[in-house]
């Protein structure tokens, strides 16, 4: 356990557990929610210890995975439910204006009426894509985003990031279009790294399989959107709210 150099955000790493944590509301409020985040992270890595998955973390990584149409397991979900379920300890301790938990990639969002995230999106060389707030319930009700990628070794940043009801949700919905675009690239997780050295034909031929898993997705309410950028393209597939770079102030 320790505190990020800005003071304002906890980071807890052992095992499945790798969570920024911050929290926004009355101190006294916002002390006893960072509390339970490591008491329930503690017993979440006692519960994640067996061989099998168990406790209440495993049951919402289940049913994440058994809701998002062929889905990569529940093992891909994990990191998502384990972010769902420090963020619900911290919400019984007292009302928090806003908190998020980032655990591997996967983030829980908690807004009040009024209070807003700003999600952005960035490409190589770290320029925003999209830009948008998160308001308290955004199409589908996002809650929560889990996104996927890095640099490769050409210098390009892929990345896949989705919007759903809960960490867990979107977690399983990022490994299930990741599934789509690469097929038999294994058991997939979030983070999860794509294939390095993809030719232009391939990295179109996979745009348009995940491009059509996601459309499933969302037109069965398993997410509110998702944002592609593979080897320089980008796509986002809903909603309307989010802004293109070219209409942010300073964008050229």
């Amino acid at each position: 356990m320790a505190w990020l150099p800005d003071g304002k955000r906890l980071h807890l790493r052992h095992g499945a557990v790798d969570a920024v944590i911050q929290a926004h509301g009355r101190p006294r409020v916002v002390g006893r929610a960072y509390d339970a985040a490591i008491a329930r992270a503690r017993e979440v890595l006692l519960d994640l210890a067996g061989a099998k998955l168990e406790g209440m973390v495993a049951r919402r990584a289940l049913a994440a995975d058994a809701a998002v149409p062929h889905g990569a397991g529940p093992v891909a979900a994990l990191a998502g439910a384990v972010a769902d379920e420090l963020l619900d300890a911290m919400r019984v301790t007292g009302l928090l204006d806003r908190a998020f938990v980032n655990n591997h990639g996967a983030v829980a969002l908690h807004l009040v009426e009024g209070q807003s995230f700003t999600a952005e999106a960035i490409d190589w060389p770290w320029r925003p894509l999209l830009a948008g707030r998160l308001p308290r319930a955004w199409p589908g009700s996002a809650q929560a985003l889990a996104s996927t990628g890095w640099k490769s070794a050409d210098g390009e940043v892929d990345a896949i990031t989705v919007a759903a009801g809960c960490a867990a949700a979107a977690a399983a919905a990022v490994a299930a279009i990741v599934a789509a675009m690469f097929p038999g690239v294994g058991p997939v997780q979030v983070p999860q790294p794509l294939p390095d050295g993809l030719t232009p034909e391939a990295a179109t031929r996979a745009l348009a399989q995940g491009f059509e898993r996601a459309g499933l997705l969302r037109s069965g309410g398993a997410v509110a959107w998702v944002l592609f950028s593979l080897r320089g393209e980008c796509r986002l597939l809903g909603p309307e709210t989010m802004m293109s770079a070219s209409a942010l102030p300073g964008a050229g």
